[in-house]
């Protein structure tokens, strides 16, 4: 006769189960949102192909009122930012790197824009976002000419 499992005995071991757990919350639903804010997720794209950076940054500068905020560009050419509900102009930098002071005997490095100067003046890049809740992915279209 074949014994009996003990009924007692878990059928995974404990560390699996906290495992399993770990990577349910990771790949759940994201970092919460702060209260009264909306986010705002989507793709900056350069003469309709994504913008591959290191170095891309989005600033948001509210229409009206004082609030701006400001993202990374990822890689990819997508972001993603929390915003407080309303309409905003968006300003644009890309460069080929940093700026960087001169080591002792080394010239100082100042990083060249990717991009027409105009994006970088929220202002003039004629690019603006209403964040509102439920939006679905915006994309950014720049011009390099």
């Amino acid at each position: 006769m074949k014994p009996l499992r003990n009924p007692c005995r878990p059928l995974l071991p404990p560390t699996v189960l906290v495992i399993a757990l770990l990577a349910l919350l990771a790949i759940g639903c994201g970092k919460p949102l702060p209260p009264g804010m909306v986010r705002v997720t989507g793709k900056v794209l350069l003469d309709g192909t994504p913008l591959k950076s290191e170095t891309g940054a989005l600033n948001f500068t509210a229409k009206e009122g004082t609030a701006t905020s400001a993202t990374r560009v990822r890689p990819d050419g997508g972001f993603s930012v929390d915003l407080i509900p309303g309409e905003y102009l968006v300003a644009v930098r890309v460069t080929d790197g940093y700026d960087s002071l001169g080591e002792p005997g080394k010239p100082s490095r100042v990083a060249k824009s990717l991009i027409p100067a105009r994006y970088n003046d929220p202002a003039e890049s004629r690019i603006a976002v209403t964040a509102q809740a439920k939006l679905p992915a915006v994309t950014l279209e720049l011009k390099s000419k």
